[in-house]
């Protein structure tokens, strides 16, 4: 199992360019995790904008180098997110293919997968940007709005102290039949 290093920020444009700029000028280990309390530039999947409004999202992205075969790594990552938030959420989660975790009332996370190769080796640059209070979206909205106002937020008290300690843990362990998960040092 990889050991996480976590590196916070108070604001970044994004969690995942900044991780994957850091990564190409110098060797950065496996469990690297950069945390932003204000994302001001966060995209997903198409490039489509990723909006984090101070205060009421988690954003943050981590590196790990997967084992083949490449196409189990977002199912073990989704279902990790999953599994990680549930407990705190008062409504039943569903998975929606490829990337996205939602509830009745609307997108919870989103996730954001992008391998890249280093010589022979892929790593993967895993960002993960949870909207716990988020009111505000794009016009006309990317994203559903989750609730009127913090009292009706779909989340139970705690969600910031598992979120990001506890996921990139929780994906390791493998939903997926034949699935060895991440290589790198334990």
């Amino acid at each position: 199992m990889v050991a996480f290093r976590v590196h916070i920020f108070p604001e970044l444009p994004s969690t995942q360019t900044y991780l994957r700029e850091w990564a190409s000028r110098e060797a950065i280990p496996d469990g690297t995790l950069v945390w932003a309390l204000h994302q001001t530039q966060g995209y997903g999947r198409k490039g489509t904008p990723w909006l984090a409004s101070p205060g009421e999202s988690l954003t943050f992205t981590f590196v790990v180098t997967p084992e083949p075969p490449f196409q189990l790594l977002m199912p073990r990552i989704a279902v990790a997110l999953h599994e990680t938030i549930q407990p705190f959420v008062r409504e039943r989660l569903f998975l929606k293919w490829p990337n996205d975790l939602w509830c009745p009332r609307g997108k919870l996370a989103g996730l954001l997968t992008e391998l890249l190769w280093q010589g022979p080796t892929a790593r993967a640059f895993i960002g993960v940007g949870v909207n716990v209070y988020q009111r505000r979206f794009p016009s006309p909205p990317a994203r559903r709005q989750l609730s009127p106002d913090r009292r009706a937020a779909p989340f139970s008290p705690g969600l910031a102290g598992p979120l990001p300690g506890d996921f990139p843990h929780l994906v390791h362990r493998s939903p997926c039949p034949g699935d060895n998960g991440f290589s790198g040092a334990a």
